[in-house]
């Protein structure tokens, strides 16, 4: 692979050289090299950087390259196994930007690139097509600040470095979608032209958000066009299937208010770090609204959509079809069928719960002379627990504890921090009302097998009393050593959600801690327990 030194068009030629200042991380490798890596910590593949880095000897050869040389070259696969970690990171967006907007051997001009992206949203489909249009040769440019600056392509990456190839002061290496990334911010920014022209005012692309009082703060001649808000809108709520709840929401034909209820709810608190990967633009979210900012910090260009204008602009992408990608279109009536069977589904269980709650409870019946057989049975009917054994109280499901003659303690599924206790004589009350704990009840054997065993002492009830099993989860603990929590006796006092949050991980934490060492929580602990109160209210802590 010959080595191409860019014209650079209109700017001074330099041989590979000149330094760094701005994000000083050098790069360079050779099919044969190790890699390096440094300073990013941003993911992989739907916006992450694939770094990676090597040191080789400058390539033998030097030659010139042309537009076309990129086409149907088949590219190497760079080995991540042999990193080499000893040269910075190569990696702000405007450098990067500027080198591939600059560099005069791809196959295809700038104004091309830009009308293949706007007919082509696919993102896997745009990767294919900037990985086609490169050049394979080792190939450095000057920048306009002097500096300079090169890449080689593989089939899994792209090789940028900074200064010259055998002399590099910082690299890296990027993966083809990051790098198609790049050139989609470029298009959103106004810079994917071969004559650049300046960004649309906000008079004219923003009509939608100077109408809505939108809140918008420039401190420089940046900003923001109506394609970069869609395009940010368009992202969704950063949660998975957001965007399907969003668009079958505004299917709904609801009321403008609601649907801005509806998207305050599903953002919650949060934002992308960036939003708009290759441009700089990041975006945060809370109770008052999203807002968009270019670069990090107050004095930087930024403005802020209120829940309002929110709702008012995704409803104008839905009407115009400009929402969902093709791909997301094509998947969402099925999304919508899952969503029906699972609504279905919690329907059926809450109805049934509903059924078992409201159910009169089983009143007892003399026996009559014309069903006496039938009451006799009714009265022996027996039922027998074991530790573990699932019960059902009324329409709620518990797990048994501990058992003995005078107590039973249950383990609430729905709330895991607090214990449910009953007298035995009303525990035994309560299964028998529940046709659910059908599976608790003793199974008679055959009168034959019963006629073939000896039969049992007679034992009065009173010592058949003392002879009943119990279970307990700590045998070895005395119940004088045991404390049992009256939450009556220990309110839990109102306070601000920065503690709730405090005390439900105290909560959680604690409790783990007993069930690793096998334990009940002392008096003390029970306290910290008991002021677990829950996630409601707290989504900003996710």
């Amino acid at each position: 692979s010959p080595l191409l030194q860019s014209p650079d068009e209109g700017r001074t030629d330099t041989a590979l050289g000149g330094s760094g200042t701005e994000s000083q991380q050098d790069g360079g490798n050779n099919p044969e090299a190790d890699g390096t890596e440094r300073g990013s910590d941003r993911t992989d593949e739907s916006g992450g950087y694939d770094e990676m880095g090597s040191s080789d000897e400058l390539p033998s050869q030097l030659g010139t390259g042309n537009r076309e040389s990129g086409s149907d070259i088949r590219l190497e696969y760079y080995d991540r196994t042999h990193e080499d970690k000893s040269l910075p990171f190569f990696g702000r967006d405007e450098v990067i930007n500027e080198i591939l907007r600059t560099t005069p051997h791809l196959s295809a001009s700038l104004e091309e690139i830009k009308d293949y992206y706007e007919r082509n949203p696919d993102n896997k489909d745009r990767t294919e097509y900037i990985k086609s249009i490169f050049n394979n040769d080792y190939t450095e440019l000057t920048l306009e600040d002097g500096r300079t600056v090169g890449y080689k392509t593989f089939e899994n990456v792209l090789h940028l470095w900074e200064g010259k190839y055998d002399s590099r002061t910082a690299q890296s290496f990027y993966d083809w979608a990051v790098i198609a990334r790049h050139f989609e911010a470029m298009r959103l920014l106004g810079e994917l032209s071969d004559s650049i022209k300046p960004l649309p005012s906000m008079d004219g692309q923003m009509t939608f958000i100077l109408d809505g009082r939108a809140e918008e703060k420039k401190t420089s001649a940046f900003t923001f066009s109506q394609e970069i808000i869609d395009a940010v809108l368009a992202n969704g709520s950063g949660f998975s299937e957001g965007k399907m709840r969003i668009y079958e929401q505004f299917e709904k034909s609801l009321s403008a208010k609601e649907n801005a209820d509806f998207l305050k709810n599903e953002y919650g608190w949060g934002g992308s770090y960036p939003v708009i990967i290759g441009a700089g633009i990041d975006e945060s979210h809370d109770g008052k609204g999203i807002t968009i900012t270019k670069g990090i910090g107050k004095e930087n260009p930024h403005i802020t959509l209120s829940w309002s204008q929110v709702e008012k602009r995704i409803g104008e992408l839905i009407r115009m079809d400009r929402y969902l990608n093709p791909k997301e279109k094509e998947r969402y009536p099925q999304w919508l069928e899952s969503q029906e069977e699972r609504r279905a589904k919690i329907e059926e269980t809450k109805r049934n719960r509903e059924i078992l709650s409201n159910a009169p409870p089983e009143q007892e019946v003399e026996p009559t002379e014309k069903e006496p057989e039938e009451a006799e049975q009714l009265q022996d009917v027996q039922y027998e627990y074991h530790l573990g054994d699932k019960v059902y109280i009324g329409a709620s499901e518990y797990e048994i504890l501990s058992v003995d003659d005078e107590r039973v303690m249950l383990y609430d599924y729905d709330m895991p921090l607090f214990n449910k206790e009953f007298s035995r004589t009303e525990f035994d009350r309560k299964v028998r009302e529940n046709p659910m704990n059908e599976h608790l009840i003793v199974k008679e054997e055959p009168a034959e097998e019963r006629n073939e065993k000896e039969p049992e002492p007679v034992v009065p009830a009173w010592e058949q009393k003392k002879k009943v099993k119990g279970f307990d989860l700590h045998p070895d603990v005395s119940m004088a050593e045991r404390h049992t929590f009256n939450l009556r006796e220990n309110e839990v006092e109102t306070v601000g959600k920065k503690e709730r949050f405090r005390r439900n991980i105290m909560a959680i934490q604690l409790l783990k801690k007993c069930q690793e060492e096998n334990r009940f929580a002392t008096p003390e602990e029970q306290i910290i327990l008991s002021k677990y109160v829950g996630w409601g209210g707290l989504s900003e802590a996710f």
